[in-house]
Parts: structure tokens; C-alpha cells; sequence
């Protein structure tokens, strides 16, 4: 039966993980496909969407972070959601009682968790203006930072930056010199 209980946090914590992972993902570099180096070399900028990708995957690791504390709240605790009522009186004095004790001890945790930075950011995403305040901060080129967020893009001729010096060369087009 317990198992059963933890499912839920361990599938919501696979969740934030995969969409984590998702948001690290969303900021590499195009696929180093031939026409992709070829593009590049030319002097293209490939946009690999990153920004709605990072987002989105953003609000999503906040939902499922967020929902654990209250799936250990509900599932061992007391939901109190009126479809839980009938339920809940239901069961035993003694396990009624023991899910009392348990949302009692557990509430100064929940609270604490929740009121952390990213569940403030989820709450406000989700029941205020739709998205995280977040911003990022992009070092150009030429030494201008770009500041950007959920409602604004950065340039995206700022959006690479090559750390590989092998590599180098593809962030900032040459000109040829020789001759036909």
C-alpha cells in the first residue's frame, strides 16, 4: 500500500528531472549536422528555439517540483479537498487520527517548501501572469549583455557563444581573402 502512495512523488520527481534535463537540453548548440557546420560557417545563425523550449520546460519542472509537498500532504495527510471527505471519514478513528498527526507535523515543512523561491515562481506562473519571473542574461559578442525572459527574446544573433577553440571559428563568420 505504500508503494502505491510514493508512486506519485517518484513519478513527479522523474517528472522535474526529465524536464530539467529538458531545459539544459533546450540551451546546446544546433545538432553539428554538415549543412548545419556549413550554414554556420557561412555566416547563418541557426535558430535551435531555445528560448520557447527553455520556458516551457521551465514552467513544467516548477508544476511537478512543486506538486511532491502536496502529494505527501494529501496522500498520508488530509486532503482536504471536498471530494476527499466522504472518504476520508471512511477510515478508521485510528488512521484518521494518524493522518491528522501526520499533516500536523508535516505542515511547517510544507510551508517551508513552499514558500522557497521557485514555488513562489511557480505560483506566480501559474495563478498570475502566466509565466515565470525569470530573466537570463546573454554576454554578446561584442560585449553588450542581453537581458531577456519569458515575455522577451534575446537577439538571437546572441544566443551561441563557442567555448570550444577547435570550434571557434564557426562564431564569427572570416572573410576569405583569395582570389577566384
Amino acid at each position: 500500500m505504500h508503494e502505491e502512495l510514493w508512486a506519485g512523488v517518484e513519478i513527479k520527481l522523474r517528472n522535474a528531472e526529465f524536464h530539467f534535463g529538458k531545459m539544459d537540453r533546450s540551451r546546446q548548440p544546433p545538432e553539428q549536422t554538415w549543412s548545419n557546420v556549413a550554414l554556420e560557417a557561412s555566416g547563418a545563425i541557426i535558430d535551435t528555439g531555445w528560448q520557447r523550449s527553455f520556458y516551457a520546460h521551465l514552467d513544467a519542472f516548477l508544476s511537478a517540483t512543486r506538486s511532491v509537498a502536496e502529494i505527501i500532504k494529501c496522500c498520508f495527510g488530509v486532503d482536504q479537498h471536498p471530494t476527499m471527505t466522504a472518504w476520508f471519514n471512511e477510515r478508521p478513528a485510528e488512521e484518521q487520527e494518524r493522518r491528522r498527526d501526520f499533516r500536523r507535523q508535516f505542515q511547517a515543512h510544507y510551508d517551508r517548501f513552499c514558500g522557497l523561491p521557485l514555488g513562489t515562481a511557480r505560483h506566480i506562473s501559474e495563478h498570475r501572469t502566466g509565466y515565470a519571473p525569470v530573466t537570463v542574461a546573454i554576454s554578446g559578442l561584442f560585449g553588450v549583455t542581453h537581458f531577456g525572459g519569458p515575455t522577451k527574446s534575446v537577439p538571437l544573433s546572441e544566443t551561441r557563444k563557442i567555448d570550444d577553440p577547435a570550434l571557434a571559428f564557426l562564431a564569427k563568420p572570416k572573410p576569405t581573402t583569395d582570389s577566384p
